[in-house]
């Protein structure tokens, strides 16, 4: 399976998803999946790997482990960050009615699933 089925599957099992995409902690795309263009993916990618970056930073010295998921609500949507490998994340963008542990859990099982994939 590649990169787009598998982000295609995972994207497919929660409600309310509109955009999900591979990114490298340089903040490039590498695949996307959205149900329609209602979210700029590339900017918000490349907005939220800075902020994603010194988070991770923040953790580590503060010696309370590796991130493994990061999440942003607002009134109409929530992003979730999840962690991949030390060099890649996903984001994953839904509607506020959706699916949040759904959502966090289809996350993590597509993270281990593209991990070995990736490093």
């Amino acid at each position: 399976m590649n990169f787009h089925e598998s982000l295609e599957q995972t994207f497919n099992a929660v409600p309310g998803a509109l955009a999900l995409s591979l990114v490298g902690y340089d903040g490039i795309g590498i695949e996307i999946v959205e149900r329609e263009k209602r979210v700029d993916m590339d900017n918000l990618s490349a907005e939220l790997t800075t902020f994603i970056r010194g988070l991770s930073t923040a953790h580590a010295d503060l010696k309370l482990g590796s991130l493994q998921q990061v999440a942003l609500l607002s009134p109409e949507y929530v992003s979730i960050l999840s962690s991949v490998t030390a060099e890649y994340f996903l984001l994953f963008v839904m509607q506020r009615s959706g699916y949040f542990g759904k959502a966090r859990y289809e996350l993590k099982k597509l993270a281990w699933r593209l991990e070995g994939d990736l490093q």
